[in-house]
């Protein structure tokens, strides 16, 4: 008994009805919110300037450039979701 193996057809060819053409763009669309949607969260957020900011504080105290940076970036994020977290309550009221 052979399993049958399915075919895989990738190339152009011309759509054969509209429908075609908007699944077509609604998965392109959807390919690109989700490669952008990370870097539009972090832009929208104060994460990158809580970052920088514990990064000259770090700087001053005179650690080193490297050390620990997985905690810095958890420290502004729990920063963040704390400060965020309290916008969204008072803005829900």
């Amino acid at each position: 008994m052979a399993i049958p193996l399915p075919s895989l057809d990738i190339g152009l060819r011309a759509a054969e009805t509209p429908g075609d053409v908007a699944v077509t763009l609604q998965i392109l669309l959807l390919l690109t919110v989700l490669s952008l949607a990370p870097a539009i969260i972090i832009l929208m957020t104060s994460f990158t300037r809580t970052v920088i900011v514990l990064s000259f504080i770090r700087n001053a105290l005179g650690d080193q450039p490297g050390s620990a940076q997985s905690s810095l970036d958890w420290t502004c994020f729990v920063l963040n979701r704390f400060y965020y977290g309290t916008c969204l309550r008072f803005s829900l009221q």
